[in-house]
């Protein structure tokens, strides 16, 4: 089917060439222009035929966190206030949270991975 859609805009093509001997020089131009789009059109369709467009892979699936908590919830989970995490989150130094529209959520991975990396053996640095 597409190579007879090709065919016919090749014949197309001709006829318009053979039509180019206009006078009026603005109609040519147009014709011309057309000429020259329903060839790359063809080459296109040609193309298409010859190679087939492979199909896209599918998106690899993103790993979900296991758990996620709200701000009160990852308050609790820490043991510190809900206005501390919110302090974090506009001054920095707290646990990694996303935004789900305007709530904001942690990840129960990424609470504990805050909580690890604060941990200390001596009370020295």
């Amino acid at each position: 089917m597409i190579s007879a859609l090709v065919k016919e805009i090749d014949e197309t093509v001709r006829a318009i060439r053979l039509v180019c001997s206009a006078e009026d020089r603005t109609q040519r131009l147009l014709l011309l222009r057309l000429a020259a789009t329903l060839e790359t059109q063809a080459r296109l369709l040609g193309n298409a035929v010859l190679q087939p467009a492979p199909s896209p892979a599918p998106p690899a699936p993103t790993p979900l966190p296991k758990k996620i908590l709200s701000t009160s919830e990852a308050a609790s989970f820490l043991r510190v206030s809900s206005r501390t995490l919110e302090k974090w989150r506009t001054y920095g130094g707290g646990p990694q949270f996303s935004r789900l529209g305007t709530r904001v959520v942690y990840s129960a991975e990424h609470l504990e991975a805050f909580a690890a990396a604060r941990s200390r053996h001596n009370t020295n640095a």
